[in-house]
């Protein structure tokens, strides 16, 4: 989003982010934007689940409620803006002002969170009774979201295609794709491996630990066995347990350009998700060429610009034509970069946004949605 916001700037809007948590490092915030930050004192999850129980709300909802942030948002609109745009759907309670005031809203949906949590219980261990209504109570939440915003961003496609289906066709819902720079610096340092091969990711993302865990126990020592010389380099992750042979794991770097080492593979083993996966935008724009999982690969507008396996015997063989076609590693990231500069180039992608805010604007005239706002009361059903 700090592309979209700067290269709106640079059209000549005034723009104001408000969000809690910790204040952005050097270089972190967006050139042109006043940035507003406020305490972040999120809900412990278990009383976050315990509240939900007791209300039919979604945990998430009450767990990222911040009164703090929605003061900050009512105070913010003394300035009569045009329009607000809600990051992800756990910032809309904070927005409640905005709906009051009439002031269009828009949600920029990363994913669907629903779906994120129906994935989740299907391949929880325990607790999938809990997970599977914990979905359920999201999906009405955030179908009341949409239908009550002015309108809705997705960042693919399929996505928004999702959220028509949850939210029925009452407001207008377009897929505008993540900004991403056509190319950045490529990781300076080699890592071990002939060739290295890297998963990069947060730990505290279950789908993120959930991939690692089933790359390093069910296809890692495959691949291992008929290419001795590789090594698997885990960034920010850890399968459980000893790293398996031929395995490192490494604490996540202050600097991603680390991750995309020279020479090596990165590889995106997600087996559910939403949305588009940014590390892979990352790894063309760093000449990293890519193999990842049908669902890492599902919201990409073109998937020419890597190789997809689903299985040991698929990404055994997408390791051996990596390793025996001497121009397929330039030829991915060729094909990875030119998706980058059709669909993902930071000044389309404003201006996709700021002709959807305004037409979203013209149309509500001020009215802002359906009345009432998206706060952590009872949700009306999906």
């Amino acid at each position: 989003m700090k592309l979209t916001l700067e290269a709106l700037a640079e059209r000549g809007h005034e723009i104001v982010v408000a969000f809690p948590g910790e204040p952005p490092r050097a270089g972190e915030a967006p050139a042109g934007v006043r940035v507003v930050r406020v305490e972040e004192k999120r809900r412990p999850w278990a009383a976050a689940s315990l509240a939900g129980l007791a209300r039919g709300l979604p945990a998430s909802a009450l767990r990222h409620a911040s009164p703090a942030l929605e003061r900050e948002v009512r105070g913010l609109m003394k300035g009569s803006p045009d329009v607000v745009f809600a990051e992800q759907l756990q910032a809309l309670p904070a927005c409640a002002s905005a709906f009051e005031r009439r002031v269009p809203v828009v949600l920029r949906a990363q994913n669907v969170e629903s779906d994120l949590w129906a994935a989740r219980a299907s391949s929880a261990s325990r607790g999938r009774l809990l997970l599977r209504w914990e979905g359920k109570k999201m999906a009405a939440w955030e179908a009341t979201a949409i239908r009550r915003c002015a309108g809705t961003i997705a960042l693919t496609a399929p996505d928004a295609a999702r959220l028509r289906e949850l939210a029925g066709p009452s407001r207008p819902i377009a897929a505008i794709p993540a900004p991403f720079p056509g190319e950045l610096p490529a990781g300076e340092v080699s890592l071990p491996g002939s060739p290295a091969v890297v998963v990069f990711g947060s730990s505290g993302w279950w789908a993120n630990a959930e991939g690692a865990t089933w790359f390093a126990e069910r296809i890692w020592p495959g691949i291992f066995r008929t290419f001795p010389a590789a090594r698997l380099h885990l960034f920010g992750l850890s399968p459980g347990g000893a790293p398996p042979p031929g395995a490192f794991l490494h604490d996540a770097p202050m600097d991603s350009r680390a991750v995309f080492a020279p020479g090596s593979v990165f590889v995106v083993p997600l087996r559910s998700g939403s949305g588009v996966r940014m590390k892979i935008l990352e790894a063309w724009a760093r000449g990293a060429p890519v193999l990842a999982t049908p669902a890492a690969a599902a919201g990409l507008e073109e998937s020419s610009g890597l190789l997809v396996a689903s299985d040991p015997a698929s990404f055994e063989a997408a390791f051996r034509r990596l390793q025996e076609e001497n121009d397929l590693r330039g030829k991915l990231v060729a094909d990875g970069r030119a998706t980058l500069a059709r669909f993902h180039d930071p000044l389309s992608v404003a201006r996709a946004t700021e002709k959807f805010a305004l037409g979203v604007a013209a149309r509500n005239q001020g009215a802002g949605g359906e009345a009432g706002s998206i706060g952590t009361d009872r949700p009306s059903s999906a």
